[in-house]
């Protein structure tokens, strides 16, 4: 019985040697990358508020509608120069899965309801390893309030002579809910 194993077994390693190696490795297609375009649901925003990032697949080169082929994620930043100010937003979702088969999402960036003082200015980019994203980067002003500031038209110097004419330009970033009234006192 033994002589018989004995002369089995190189004949067995020989077989499943031969018969075990493929010259090919098949691997599954990549996914193909679908165009990308972000969009933001205002440029200014005051505590309270909330800042509305939406993430739109737009159709190919040829104009047919797509979908996401595969679960892709998107990563948020925000930053006023080389600082990170996304501590404005409560909570700040700095990755977000776009799921597979989805034509947009929309994400949610709730701005803190108190506790900031002044205006950010800031740059919030999204960004997708290997994706092409329309309008990536755009910028936006976080305030405690909406501030309305005053200038005079035409006049760098902002001087006025006694008996001279001026028109007052007033700017806010946000247009009024409500009317505004301003009186000035010589």
């Amino acid at each position: 019985m033994k002589n018989i194993l004995y002369k089995i077994l190189p004949v067995c390693l020989l077989i499943i040697g031969l018969t075990g190696c493929e010259d090919e490795t098949k691997y599954r297609p990549l996914p193909e990358a679908v165009p990308l375009t972000m969009s933001i649901n205002e440029k200014a925003f005051v505590m309270g508020e909330h800042l509305k990032v939406d993430i739109k697949v737009e159709p190919d080169a040829d104009g047919n509608e797509v979908v996401a082929n595969e679960d892709f994620d998107i990563y948020f930043t925000a930053k006023a120069g080389t600082e990170d100010v996304a501590n404005v937003f409560e909570p700040f979702s700095s990755i977000v899965t776009f799921p597979k088969g989805e034509k947009q999402i929309q994400v949610d960036f709730p701005v803190k309801t108190s506790g900031l003082v002044g205006t950010t200015t800031m740059e919030f980019v999204a960004f997708a390893r290997g994706y092409k994203m329309a309008n990536s980067s755009q910028g936006i002003k976080v305030s405690d309030y909406y501030r309305i500031s005053m200038s005079l038209e035409n006049n760098t110097e902002n001087v006025v002579t006694e008996g001279g004419k001026f028109v007052l330009v007033a700017k806010v970033d946000k247009p009024s809910s409500v009317p505004l009234e301003v009186t000035i006192t010589p």
